[in-house]
């Protein structure tokens, strides 16, 4: 893997363009010019909720589907063809619908969709009753399906919150809040699955789904972002 990132990485070291045309600013991209936005600000915490409630299960879906039985060669596959084909098929379908119903609308469907499927782990945990293929549909339906369909209309949303003037530094800024909480969130659910079992932290993910969604929809914009599809669905390829 680090031999194949370096390889990737060689045309960018070797072709990006050094002299580049110099420009004259009226606008100075800064961290402090972003957080003074309350449209940033909003989407911080649009951010934070849906992450938290969309992102912080997945983690424990692979150490679940290890102890229910399946090996790691599997997992893996399951994992990688997920990504490849439902990942990038949520991705659209997600990018149609946001043109159709708008942003708010595919971020509380995506949220019950969660739910649904965390209940399906929660019920395969107490139990053990669940079959192996509804336990396989459910892992790749809730890690690649439900979560490139809804981030499309989130990054869609990212894209409409950012400022022209530096939408870089914004659109980074709303992505580096994912990433924080996906990490917090990740060592949070270890130690909730460690100490109380897969059944009680599945049961609390799907609750924290179902409260997020009218927070999201009280919080985010019904407006479409049609515009920003495009380039929504391009950026979460790209994490596949």
């Amino acid at each position: 893997m680090a031999a194949l990132l370096v390889a990737l990485g060689l045309p960018f070291l070797f072709g990006a363009a050094r002299d580049l045309p110099k420009e004259k600013r009226e606008h100075v991209p800064s961290l402090a010019a972003a957080l003074k936005r309350p449209e940033l600000r909003r989407g911080l915490l649009v951010s934070a909720i849906f992450v938290t409630a969309q992102k912080t299960s997945l983690g424990m879906i692979g150490p679940f589907l290890v102890d229910s039985g399946f090996d790691v060669a599997t997992i893996g596959l399951l994992n990688g063809l997920g990504s490849i084909f439902v990942g990038l098929g949520a991705a659209l379908l997600g990018g149609l619908c946001v043109r159709i119903w708008g942003v708010r609308t595919i971020l509380v469907a995506s949220l019950f969709l969660q739910a649904l499927f965390l209940a399906l782990f929660c019920y395969g945990a107490w139990t053990r009753a669940l079959p192996e293929s509804l336990l396989i549909v459910a892992a790749i339906g809730s890690s690649s399906g439900v979560m490139a369909f809804g981030f499309v209309a989130l990054y869609a949303q990212f894209m409409r919150w950012s400022d022209p003037r530096q939408a870089g530094v914004d659109f980074t800024i709303f992505q580096c809040m994912d990433a924080l909480v996906s990490l917090a969130g990740g060592v949070v659910a270890g130690q909730i699955a460690n100490a109380f079992g897969y059944g009680v932290f599945f049961a609390g993910a799907c609750l924290l789904a179902i409260i997020a969604a009218p927070a999201i929809a009280l919080t985010a914009k019904p407006e479409s972002a049609t515009a920003d599809v495009a380039g929504a669905v391009q950026g979460k390829w790209k994490q596949f």
